[in-house]
């Protein structure tokens, strides 16, 4: 199926260039807050070392500025060149820089992610439901073999979102300098960054699939799967907020900002929500799809509408 390959590519090259603005936005940031840094240690300098202005607010900043100023002219020592380095991303590691990326003003896009999906998933099912397609494969495979066939194609979309995390860790490293190992395989970014968004895109697969029976086209396909992710989004909200009557404060227990956690927040609350809500979808879809005479006749109901519009 050669055009959901190519919005597949173009959906990724988007995705790519999203993460390159983002990150020269980011580094704009940074170059403003040295600018600032530079001008608030000019003005320090105008001031009395025995101003009590300049004792609480740029004793250290004028010491730090200095230092880098030096280190400017000493970019083959090594201490000078990592101090420089640090002092321009003001001191930051990888994984602060790397949440500081993933929070930034352009990532309020970041629920388009959820949609690429639900687009292309939409797009390739409603190929393999909705045309003659499903009848050339049922003459050389079972049933159950057919469904497995489509959801495997369906796969393939669950990279998109763990791709945009790795892209912008691989932009974080080109800011430090160096691969932190720790924080990479540290089991927090593993399960909020891999696996979670791998179930969440399940999720979105599986809604798909199901709002594909009885759809006639992937216009209806896709409304019907934005709008059950909009209720779904609605729903894990409410449950949100009457947990929090109980005191229990789970701020991601939603489907609608995915990447945007915050260090304090628990993994363990995160992975079990989304695991239950899979599981609820899943089972919700096998229903659906073992029903084999009814996915067939929605099918062939779908090529006979379809027909009829172009008499």
């Amino acid at each position: 199926m050669k055009r959901s390959k190519i919005f597949f590519i173009l959906f990724i090259i988007a995705i790519i260039t999203f993460s390159i603005i983002n990150f020269i936005t980011y580094k704009k940031g940074l170059n403003n807050t040295l600018k600032n840094a530079t001008y608030a240690y000019n003005e320090c300098k105008k001031l009395s070392k025995n101003d009590s202005n300049y004792k609480n607010f740029c004793e250290e900043l004028v010491m730090q500025h200095e230092i880098y100023l030096k280190c400017l002219n000493k970019q083959n020592d090594k201490n000078c060149s990592k101090f420089v380095k640090n002092y321009k991303i003001q001191n930051k590691n990888t994984e602060e820089i790397f949440y500081d990326l993933m929070s930034s003003d352009l990532m309020l896009l970041c629920p388009m992610f959820s949609l690429i999906i639900i687009v292309l998933a939409s797009y390739e099912i409603s190929h393999y439901t909705n045309n003659l397609v499903y009848k050339n494969y049922l003459l050389r495979m079972s049933y159950n073999n057919y469904i497995k066939t489509i959801y495997k194609k369906l796969l393939k979309y669950i990279i998109i979102m763990p791709l945009f995390v790795l892209i912008n860790l691989l932009l974080t490293f080109t800011l430090t300098s160096t691969i932190d190992f720790k924080f990479l395989l540290s089991y927090k970014f593993i399960m909020l960054y891999m696996i979670n968004l791998i179930i969440y895109s399940l999720i979105y697969i599986n809604l798909t699939f199901i709002c594909a029976n009885g759809s006639k086209n992937f216009i209806v396909t896709f409304a019907k799967s934005f709008g059950l992710y909009v209720i779904i989004i609605y729903i894990m909200g409410s449950i949100s907020i009457i947990l929090k009557l109980f005191n229990i404060n789970i701020n991601q227990i939603n489907i609608f900002d995915l990447f945007n956690y915050s260090p304090t927040d628990n993994p363990i609350i995160i992975i079990s929500s989304s695991i239950v809500l899979l599981m609820i979808i899943t089972f919700i879809l096998y229903l659906i799809i073992r029903n084999k005479e009814k996915i067939l006749i929605n099918m062939e109901k779908n090529e006979v509408e379809n027909d009829n519009q172009y008499k």
